[in-house]
């Protein structure tokens, strides 16, 4: 039996990431000695149910023996209520998106909180104002949840936060185009190898080939493939790890992973368009924004286009400009 995750497809197509309740199982195994959960425990549920999160908001906290909180879909954008709610409740573990969990270290004082992670997309460098501890978390679906943790020291001046080190259940490799290790400080893709790496796409057996390959750096048991996430990265003296962005057109809005060529392939279809790119760019408010540049020989009314976007995909990979 698996659980099915869609994320984007470089076709148009969503795919279906098989994650298997082994996966999900060594993730609860990994959450709960990490973030020490136990009886006393209050976890809040804050990720949609569409997003991998909800997974770590749920099931560690139950399999620790600890208690669930869902928040409330009224005041999950509200911080202050949000807040209230949290100190009300005494949650000691709580996830938040980026850009909500970055505003919140930065105007919220919490002293019930022990540990508040955020993921999803770039963490901005913040300043934490109460004595939880901040962690800035990755991870791609594929590989249950979370792959990279890193603690964020409040005492320290960030120029680019990273991303941290692996779970202690995974083994990461940084590697060239050739699969060769790569030492710190060279820039290459990130792969992924243990028993949180999924089996594949659903009935996506060309996909799933390209992406998930024999592992040829160890012969433990349950570390013989590897995930290639597309991301590049590379390894900081200290043995931590730092983002350096993506190897294809893919971005993440709003904690979603979308593929720019989507967007591209449904605006060509409008009628009088006669080319399209589509790019991502860094949003006033934070985050990442997309925008379409257009070709066409008449007038594009806008607000019409909006609407034919939006009648394939979510409002998230309608182009803000």
């Amino acid at each position: 039996t698996y659980i099915l995750l869609y994320t984007s497809g470089t076709t148009g197509t969503p795919k279906g990431c098989m994650l298997s309740h082994g996966n999900l199982a060594a993730f609860c195994s990994w959450y709960c000695r990490y973030y020490q959960v136990d009886a006393g425990s209050v976890v809040s549920a804050y990720a949609s149910y569409g997003f991998d999160a909800n997974m770590m908001d749920t099931y560690p906290v139950l399999t620790g023996g600890g208690t669930l909180c869902i928040i409330p879909e009224e005041m999950r954008l509200e911080l202050q209520k949000l807040n209230e709610y949290l100190i009300q409740e005494k949650v000691t573990h709580a996830f938040m998106t980026t850009q909500v969990g970055r505003q919140f270290v930065q105007e919220m004082e919490n002293h019930c909180l022990k540990h508040l992670l955020t993921g999803g997309e770039t963490l901005v460098p913040v300043r934490v104002k109460s004595d939880f501890q901040f962690y800035n978390c990755y991870g791609p679906t594929e590989c249950t949840i979370l792959t990279t943790v890193y603690p964020v020291d409040k005492a320290r001046e960030y120029e680019n936060i990273p991303i941290g080190r692996p779970l202690d259940n995974l083994e990461v490799y940084v590697v060239d185009k050739q699969m060769r290790r790569l030492p710190a400080g060279a820039v290459g893709e990130l792969c992924v190898a243990g028993p949180q790496v999924s089996k594949g796409y659903l009935n996506r057996p060309e996909q799933t080939a390209k992406v998930y390959t024999p592992n040829r750096f160890t012969d433990r048991e349950g570390y013989g493939r590897v995930y290639h996430t597309g991301d590049d990265v590379r390894f900081l003296p200290d043995g931590n790890i730092q983002f350096m962005g993506r190897r294809d057109g893919q971005v993440k809005i709003r904690g979603f992973r979308i593929e720019l060529s989507e967007v591209e392939g449904v605006i060509r279809k409008f009628p009088g368009i006669q080319d399209v790119t589509v790019t991502a760019y860094e949003a006033a408010a934070g985050g990442k924004a997309i925008a379409a540049y257009l070709v066409s020989e008449t007038p594009v009314d806008i607000p019409e286009l909006r609407s034919f976007i939006m009648d394939e995909k979510p409002p998230y990979m309608v182009p803000s400009a």
